[in-house]
């Protein structure tokens, strides 16, 4: 019996395998879509953690404010470091589990770095400031919150500083280090953990004049020199902060008594 052939078009057969030129589009294209997924995903992990940190500093700030309520006063950092100012004092140190406090527990973390968030008070612990570090999709910057008011032109514009050191210092020799919660070039912690501070020769009249790019939440809002006074807030006679008929700060003569 003959064998009969069956020829089959040649657009209906089947090819064996994918070209070299078809593997590198294949594997160009799920690069890609791996790439994207990769970035979506780190954008997400940032901002989960920035909202978190953001959280953790609302939390704070409440128990803090239900510590005063129950004790009278704010509590003294951890560790504290001295500095003074024209003669004031203000403490700076960490926010952590060893606070004596029946309001202040599980005392929150950096969740990238772990670190403890920075934390300030005033000597009399009427008033205080925290301050932390976000990511801010790769470009860190300081978060400064709290209910302290400056209210002397040469006194500390913030309480707290981008700096460790010994147990006393002035800050007059530091006034570059100060942290601006509007300022992108000073930080706490970078986001390894590292303490990071400014170096540059900006003087703290020149921080407190720059108004037009950075954003100090605790400037003084007091309307009057005897207001000022009334508060408890008398520093003395100087070049005070004080709000004007527009809104703006101006600076104004206070004398010792009002």
């Amino acid at each position: 019996m003959k064998n009969t052939r069956v020829s089959v078009p040649q657009r209906f057969q089947a090819k064996n395998a994918f070209t070299l030129i078809e593997l590198i589009v294949v594997m160009s294209i799920l690069s890609i879509l791996s790439l994207i997924g990769y970035v979506s995903y780190s954008d997400n992990i940032v901002d989960a953690r920035d909202s978190q940190r953001i959280n953790n500093l609302e939390k704070l700030q409440i128990d803090l404010k239900s510590h005063k309520q129950k004790e009278g006063s704010y509590p003294l950092p951890i560790s504290p470091i001295n500095i003074t100012n024209s003669g004031t004092v203000i403490y700076q140190g960490t926010l952590t589990d060893s606070i004596v406090s029946n309001v202040l527990g599980n005392v929150p973390k950096d969740p990238r770095t772990r670190n403890w968030y920075w934390y300030g008070a005033t000597v009399n612990r009427q008033q205080f400031q925290i301050s932390l570090t976000t990511e801010n999709n790769g470009s860190p910057k300081a978060v400064v919150k709290g209910d302290y008011k400056s209210i002397t032109k040469s006194l500390f514009p913030t309480l707290l500083l981008a700096v460790t050191g010994a147990a006393s210092f002035p800050a007059a020799e530091n006034t570059g280090k100060f942290i601006l919660n509007g300022g992108d070039y000073n930080i706490p912690y970078d986001m390894e953990g590292d303490l990071v501070s400014y170096t540059g020769a900006l003087t703290l009249t020149e921080m407190m004049n720059s108004d037009s790019w950075i954003t100090v939440e605790a400037w003084g809002n007091y309307f009057s020199c005897a207001e000022a006074y009334e508060a408890g807030r008398s520093m003395g006679s100087g070049t005070y902060q004080i709000v004007n008929d527009s809104g703006a700060l101006v600076d104004t003569a206070c004398p010792m008594d009002y």
